[in-house]
């Protein structure tokens, strides 16, 4: 599970950083070279800067991936005590099967 929610962020993380970039670049070929850079280095200081949008496309995506991260660790985590619990049964259905094999009389030839 956590690998599809991994993916889904790589996922998620890979189209917003296109749309971020072709965006520039389109906007170039629209309008001009100095409209991007007025863009991303803006002379008004109330003005948002599109590298701010570059750096927050990615914040989805990353959370997204270190949710699918944690649930990968914790599935980890189960996998391995699920597998102690279940040498410990087989260890202990051994132990039973033994000493009831040694209860039980042996029929003589």
């Amino acid at each position: 599970m956590g690998q599809i929610v991994k993916f889904f962020g790589w996922l998620l993380i890979c189209i917003a950083l296109t749309l971020v970039i072709f965006g520039h670049i389109t906007m170039v070929f629209i309008y001009s070279f100095d409209y991007l850079w007025q863009t991303l280095f803006p002379k008004n200081p109330s003005v948002i800067s599109s590298i701010w949008f570059i750096f927050g496309s990615v914040i989805p995506g990353g959370a997204l991936w270190l949710v699918g991260f944690v649930i990968e660790k914790f599935g980890q985590r189960e996998d391995a005590a699920d597998a102690k619990a279940e040498a410990e049964a087989k260890a202990e259905a051994e132990a039973n099967r033994s000493s009831i094999s040694d209860q039980t009389p042996q029929a003589e030839s």
